[in-house]
């Protein structure tokens, strides 16, 4: 069973007492950023001794590393962290999706309703110019 280890600020996944099937997820970054480039469903394929081998779910390409070894960016389904990088995630692309949707429109297709919208939405979030 795998659980996770450190506090607040440093957290990693303990991989001692993993299990065949266990489950997690891995987040990937750009290199040298913060900037996450994909957040994976992964499982416990098998235990090795001293070793771990897993595996995303949508491939079969896995990787090996030691049980012992603190594993960072490595978070289990319920952490609030993954959950809110999931949640801006799901976001980011309805945004993207949104801006493609206008851009592709014909300036008919738009209506007061979505105009006054998107204006509300301007209005919430810039803010007054200083008089």
């Amino acid at each position: 069973m795998l659980t996770e280890r450190g506090d607040a600020v440093y957290r990693f996944l303990d991989f001692t007492e993993a299990e065949p099937g266990d489950r997690f997820y891995r987040v990937t970054h750009l290199p040298y950023s913060d900037t996450v480039r994909s957040i994976d469903l992964c499982e416990v394929s098998e235990v090795r001794g001293k070793r771990v081998v897993c595996r995303p779910l949508d491939s079969e390409k896995s990787w090996i590393f030691s049980r012992r070894v603190e594993q960072q960016h490595y978070y289990l389904p319920e952490d609030p962290f993954l959950l809110d990088l999931l949640q801006k995630g799901a976001m980011i692309r309805r945004i993207e999706q949104a801006k493609k949707w206008i851009k592709a429109a014909e300036i008919q297709d738009f209506d007061e309703i979505l105009l006054q919208s998107i204006e509300a939405w301007r209005e919430r979030t810039v803010r007054p110019l200083a008089k």
